[in-house]
């Protein structure tokens, strides 16, 4: 009886330790150049709803610049984003685009700037193979702000998209 207890332990912890083996790593941003600076930021409003199709990145640095986005998010979304103060923050709009199901999520990670570039480090979630999705069609997006204190006028914004699978 002890030996049969030894070996289901001996098997259950094989069998746990091939399961992490076997699970694909978290993707992680690419560490910091030399020069380029990390920026804290808040969420502002994230979902798996909006009008987006495509995937896409929007810097709004002002009130007006919502209007390029009044046909991407639904209202409360557009609210939250006129309710930012432009004087002391700019917001950032990362879309993942339109899919066919549920199971996608959209995660801002970091933000940085070097010089003239604004990166903007997103991983994007897709479900499983074998995991259970709803059919509803989906959108997935992230919005946050972050102070715009020392940055330049007019930055240049890159999108580094890693994928991940649950």
């Amino acid at each position: 009886m002890i030996i049969k207890n030894i070996l289901l332990a001996f098997y259950t912890l094989i069998c746990v330790l091939w399961l992490v083996a076997c699970a694909s790593p978290q993707p992680t941003c690419p560490p910091l150049e030399p020069g380029e600076v990390e920026l804290a930021f808040e969420t502002v409003d994230q979902d798996v709803y909006s009008k987006a199709i495509e995937t896409d990145v929007f810097l709004i640095s002002r009130l007006e610049d919502i209007q390029q986005l009044e046909d991407l998010l639904y209202e409360d979304a557009l609210i939250q984003l006129a309710n930012v103060d432009y004087d002391k923050f700019f917001a950032i709009a990362v879309f993942q685009g339109n899919k066919s199901s549920g199971g996608y999520r959209v995660t801002i990670e970091r933000l940085s700037i070097q010089e003239h570039e604004l990166s903007v480090c997103v991983i994007f979630l897709e479900p499983g193979a074998r995991q259970g999705v709803t059919t509803e069609e989906t959108s997935p997006y992230h919005l946050v702000k972050f102070p715009n204190e020392d940055l330049p006028d007019a930055p240049t914004v890159t999108l580094i998209n890693l994928t991940t699978t649950r």
